[in-house]
Order: structure tokens, then sequence, then C-alpha cells
């Protein structure tokens, strides 16, 4: 007799800000049927205000307790779901262990500083304002800064590491859906049924 293992029906995306978390989660998630949920816009519509504002006013460390509870509640709710996390999701030990008790599957989007900066240069100034941990003034800088500070925590969590710098989104979501069609035990994928 053997033992199924269960089905995955948890994708989740990690990265930097600016690496395409949440335009390819829902992406994926549109042609996968499944709930799609941004954390960030979860903890905005749970806060009422932005992030931004948040951090201004209570600091950083009660922003990721509030993070991490945030999470808990999504998780708890299940799937099948794509989740965007926040850049710096994974830099909370209590989030990485909620991510890491999951049956799920992380993909960090790996995307090169340069592009990073190129993407974030393109945003207007109000959404530039609306990234807290970043320094408008020294913006490189600030970015290496917080990748130095995250990387572990996307290194432990994650599955599959996903160099997209060159790629398109559609060229993401492709590699994200035959990783997730590699694990097999992924819920109904390719047996049509969603």
């Amino acid at each position: 007799m053997s033992i199924k293992a269960p089905e995955l029906d948890l994708i989740i995306f990690a990265g930097m800000m600016g690496s395409g978390k949440s335009t390819v989660a829902m992406r994926l998630a549109k042609r996968l049927n499944w709930d799609f949920i941004d954390l960030d816009g979860a903890i905005e519509v749970e806060i009422g205000s932005s992030i931004a504002s948040y951090v201004s006013k209570f600091g950083e460390e009660p922003f990721r307790n509030l993070e991490a509870r945030t999470l808990e509640r999504v998780l708890i709710k299940g799937g099948p779901l794509v989740l965007a996390l926040g850049g710096g999701t994974l830099i909370s030990t209590q989030s990485q262990e909620l991510i890491r008790q999951q049956e799920s599957l992380v993909i960090w989007l790996d995307v090169d500083l340069d592009v990073i900066l190129g993407r974030l240069m393109k945003d207007t100034e109000r959404e530039i304002d609306r990234r807290p941990f970043l320094s408008k003034d020294d913006l490189y800088n600030s970015l290496k800064e917080r990748l130095l500070q995250r990387r572990t925590g996307y290194q432990l969590c994650s599955h599959i590491r996903l160099e997209c710098s060159t790629l398109s989104v559609d060229e993401i979501v492709d590699k994200a859906l035959n990783a997730a069609l590699k694990s097999e035990r992924l819920a109904g994928l390719g047996s049509g049924d969603r």
C-alpha cells in the first residue's frame, strides 16, 4: 500500500519589492482559476491605511508582527490560493515558520538590483513613497541593504529560485506553472478539473 502525498493547493511568491510577485501571482492564479491574495493589500485593508503610514506611525517591528498575524489568517483560510508575500515578510522568523509549516510551493523571484531599480524608477513619486523601507535619496544602496537583510529568509523558505531579470511576466508564469506541475502534488493541475 502506497502513501499518497497531500495535494498541494498553495503557491507562494517571495522576493524583493519590484520583483513582480504580485503581477506574476495574479496571472498564475487567473490561469489556474485559483484565488489570489497580495499580502500587502490584505494588510492595508485590515488597517485601513497604507503600510507606509502604519510603519511611519508605529515602526517596523509592530508592522512585522501585524504582517505575521495577517499571514496566519490568510493561510488558515486555505486554498487553492496563489499568495504574493511582501518583500520583507520573510525577515520575520515567525513568518518564516508559518510558511515552512505549509504544504506549499514557495517560489523566490530573484531579480538583479539594477532591474529592480529600473522598475522602481518608472514608478511615480507617490508609488515610491508607499514603500516605507526605501530611502529615496539613495535608492540603489537602500535596495542593496534590504536585499542583504532579506536574502537569507528567501533562501530558507523557498523551494525554487527563479532568476527572472530578463524574463517577461508570461515567461515567469510559465516557469512557475511548470515547477508546480513537476511537484506532482498540486491539487488538480493537469487533470482538467480546475
